[in-house]
């Protein structure tokens, strides 16, 4: 892919030319395009530099799996082309943008915590990009005015749609925890299958941790663990609902369509996981999943 000459396009499609919807319009893209790479933090020393030193040809983009370093380097470049000045501020072990537009700097930062690529993808307002030196209501305001220009807000912002979700859950079960915990997840099992185009582990996780949060005022880490396949080189996430007694168990995983789904399973599934050989386990036993 040409990533430049598809910005030029579409930016001229969109008819913008106010340099902050340019930069926003090209931190959306690219959160839409690209997605943080799972496997940096599996790699020796060695690798690590070289998921530090690559960088990404804009003009011929065959990868799109980034980390801080190859996403800043890419943003920026981008930005230049566009006529925007931009570095990239380098802090400990994290790389980002900061640029420059009629005396006001603005930060960039798609990669931290990988919040802004799952928060693109579906549609969420963002948390990393806005001008340095304001408060939160004016970034919050900004950014609102210039989603509208570049049609990233389609008329709700899919935390409010999210919202009105939960309420009608909370009127419908929510004298019964269990019940409601288990349509709870039913309902994140169908929101994850509904929206499935161009999302990959990382992004499809994080998501799913945010729904978790929202629906069940729980961290994902008290339900979910990681495992890692070995052979196949991809992640996978076995997440465990309700009693001890009587669990239910969802599995989020690439399916042979290339797409990644939320199914419940058995426990014999987890089983399989759990135990071969081509799987490393993350947090297995705070599932209870082993002895």
């Amino acid at each position: 892919m040409d990533l430049l000459d598809v910005l030029k396009k579409e930016i001229s499609d969109l008819q913008l030319t106010d340099k902050y919807d340019i930069a926003r319009y090209i931190y959306i893209r690219t959160g839409e395009l690209f997605d943080y790479d799972p496997r940096y933090n599996l790699v020796d020393e060695y690798e690590q530099s070289l998921y530090k030193n690559y960088r990404v040809n804009i003009r011929n983009v065959t990868n799109f799996n980034v980390v801080c370093y190859s996403w800043a380097g890419m943003y920026k470049e981008l930005l230049n082309n566009f006529s925007i000045n931009a570095e990239v501020k380098k802090g400990f072990c994290h790389h980002y943008v900061n640029f420059k537009i009629d005396d006001k700097v603005h930060s960039a930062d798609i990669t931290e915590y990988y919040e802004d690529f799952y928060r693109i993808k579906f549609g969420l307002k963002t948390l990393n990009f806005y001008q340095l030196g304001i408060t939160n209501a004016d970034k919050e305001i900004l950014n609102d005015k210039s989603d509208k220009k570049i049609n990233y807000y389609k008329g709700i912002y899919t935390e409010d749609a999210l919202n009105m979700v939960k309420d009608e859950l909370t009127i419908l079960y929510g004298d019964n925890y269990f019940e409601y915990e288990e349509n709870a997840f039913k309902v994140i099992r169908d929101i994850m299958n509904s929206h499935k185009d161009g999302v990959s582990y990382t992004s499809g996780r994080k998501y799913i941790r945010y729904l978790i949060n929202l629906f069940l005022d729980m961290s994902d880490s008290e339900c979910c663990c990681r495992i890692y396949n070995t052979r196949k080189d991809d992640f996978l996430s076995i997440y465990k609902i309700g009693h001890d007694d009587n669990p239910r168990y969802y599995l989020y995983q690439k399916m042979d369509n290339g797409y990644y789904e939320l199914n419940q399973v058995n426990k014999a599934v987890i089983d399989f996981y759990i135990n071969s050989n081509s799987y490393e386990t993350k947090s297995v036993k705070k599932l209870h999943l082993v002895a």
